[in-house]
């Protein structure tokens, strides 16, 4: 009945019966898609767009939490470790996506963030303040200060960009307003 003008044969997008292909795989079939995925966004070769798509296709597949638990230290060697800076972003993009898959380790998380921050390349250092921003907003109240320690650097990643990098610190100043509306507070003196 195509051609009719409505559409009140198709159901909505948002109807919860619905689920991905994926999920139909086999379990021998999704952790195949899964090893494939991982080695293509680790892979030196790869090129960064293609690397970006990847990541993204990783965040779709990590959700819900827990529904992959070997991706997180996976990701937190990579982005801490990989000589690549692609790599290291990329890892960085997955987090943006799926921030629901860090541990409940806060120590782990602020270590990987506080090396996101310091990274030396600019883009690693973008991406890293918008997954802290998108994990920010699935932390409980009562874990927000462990955080606190890490806003100098989070304001260090803007000074470079400041005069050759725009875009860039747009990005990295849409996370700051992220964070500030979630906890202004968290901003102020102590």
């Amino acid at each position: 009945r195509l051609g009719t003008g409505g559409t009140e044969h198709f159901p909505s997008v948002d109807t919860p019966h619905l689920t991905r292909v994926f999920d139909q795989l086999s379990p021998a079939a999704q952790d195949s898609v899964r090893s494939t995925l991982v080695q293509g966004l680790l892979s030196e070769a790869q090129p960064a767009f293609a690397r970006r798509k990847i990541g993204d296709a990783i965040a779709e597949l990590a959700r819900p939490a827990g529904v992959w638990p070997q991706l997180w230290p996976v990701i937190a060697e990579a982005a801490t470790s990989s000589p690549n800076a692609d790599v290291r972003e990329a890892c960085f993009r997955v987090l943006c996506g799926a921030p629901e898959i860090l541990p409940n380790d806060l120590q782990a998380v602020t270590t990987l963030l506080s090396h996101g921050f310091n990274d030396p390349s600019e883009a690693v250092r973008t991406t890293s303040t918008t997954a802290f921003a998108a994990f920010f907003a699935y932390l409980p109240r009562n874990t927000w200060a462990h955080f606190k320690p890490l806003l100098p650097s989070l304001l260090n990643v803007m000074e470079p960009l400041r005069q050759q990098h725009q875009e860039e610190l747009t990005s990295v100043l849409e996370s700051l307003v992220t964070l500030t509306e979630i906890a202004p507070k968290m901003f102020l003196p102590v």
